[in-house]
């Protein structure tokens, strides 16, 4: 069968110490498929903290360009649930029959900024729901989901929460990004009085 890798990778800024050990992990698994797939495989990759971020969705792994540093910068908080979700949901969307998904979750395992209001019991009877699918296999590094934790409350104000960067990524323009930051300082500042 060919191989449909689905990569999951936690960009939260508790995985800043883990960055180029997490990249070169990353270059080197999808080498190896390269090398070890007589069929051509195709790649998911999907990284998140606040938000939930998709590196490729489906691209054959001919064709998938080494991660650089500037494509993986932990920051932010942790919409891990959000992003397991919408990975397995693409993931299944897009299988061929004759391809088996092969999902590696990247993380420490505590979700602190999902906006699905989803319970762990609930994330973990999903990946277990698939994970039984005689085409799908699972691998963690880091937390296995028997340590997956969700952060309660989850405050809206979490969802607020960005870097400069990733404003600036969200708005084409400085004036624009810059106005977005002023924003959410004025509204924290008032949710704090």
């Amino acid at each position: 069968m060919t191989p449909l890798l689905l990569i999951i990778a936690d960009e939260s800024l508790s995985m800043r110490s883990r960055k180029l050990e997490i990249l070169d992990g990353i270059n080197q698994f999808i080498d190896v498929q390269r090398k070890v797939s007589a069929e051509d495989g195709r790649l998911i990759l999907v990284k998140f903290n606040n938000l939930v971020t998709f590196l490729h969705k489906g691209t054959e792994l001919s064709e998938v360009e080494p991660l650089r540093t500037t494509d993986y910068n932990p920051a932010g908080r942790t919409s891990f649930f959000d992003a397991v979700h919408a990975g397995i949901t693409l993931a299944d969307e897009i299988k061929r029959k004759d391809e088996r998904v092969v999902c590696i979750i990247i993380t420490d395992g505590e979700d602190t900024a999902s906006r699905q209001n989803v319970s762990c019991k609930a994330m973990k009877k999903m990946v277990k729901k698939y994970d039984i699918k005689p085409d799908w296999s699972f691998t963690y590094i880091g937390k296995p989901p028997e340590y997956w934790t969700r952060k309660k409350p989850v405050s809206k104000i979490s969802y607020e929460c960005h870097t400069q960067k990733q404003v600036c990524q969200r708005h084409k323009s400085v004036t624009a990004a810059s106005r977005r930051l002023r924003e959410f300082a004025t509204k924290k500042q008032l949710l704090a009085q």
